[in-house]
């Protein structure tokens, strides 16, 4: 009994195969992640890791105003931004701004406006937002962008940008 089922299920698949079945099946594998779950779509995935960041966010900006010891908040507030690392390392979010096919001072503000609008914590995560930011701006600057009127506005943007994030690094030291 087991191998005649075993052998109908096989003359059923290659039938399916005959009829286009297996363009079917192959679409469906394309959908699936690695790990055999379904995979989500990339913007969906973006914003998991963006309000995962600004959850830990959150949470090290309320141990920095609490009552807590000085080094108990600052080890408290390390942990949560070694958290916040990883999960930018894994998802690559910086590297998924940095790549976009906008002008150089586009990305230098996106970078700082993560960095300053609290979906990054402050420590490495921002530092590195930061320094991305003015590896952009250098490039922005020698590709003549800041030349017109509008260049010279963005700039205007983001170095109140960088007054903002360097104003809350102070505030948390």
């Amino acid at each position: 009994r087991h191998r005649d089922a075993h052998h109908r299920q096989r003359l059923r698949r290659r039938r399916r195969r005959r009829h286009g079945q297996r363009h079917h099946d192959l679409q469906h594998l394309a959908r699936l992640h690695p790990s055999g779950r379904r995979h989500r779509d990339e913007g969906a995935t973006r914003r998991a890791h963006l309000e995962r960041l600004a959850a830990l966010t959150a949470l090290q900006s309320k141990v920095l105003r609490g009552t807590y010891p000085k080094s108990d908040k600052a080890e408290l507030a390390g942990s949560f931004d070694t958290l916040g690392m990883k999960i930018i390392d894994e998802s690559k979010i910086l590297n998924m701004v940095e790549a976009g096919d906008r002008p150089g001072l586009d990305k230098a503000t996106a970078l700082l406006r993560l960095a300053t609008a609290g979906a990054l914590p402050l420590g490495r995560c921002s530092q590195d937002a930061q320094s991305r930011a003015v590896r952009h701006l250098k490039a922005a600057v020698s590709h003549e962008e800041t030349l017109s009127e509008e260049g010279r506005t963005k700039l205007k943007g983001i170095q109140q940008l960088m007054k903002q994030l360097d104003t809350s690094q102070h505030r948390a030291a």
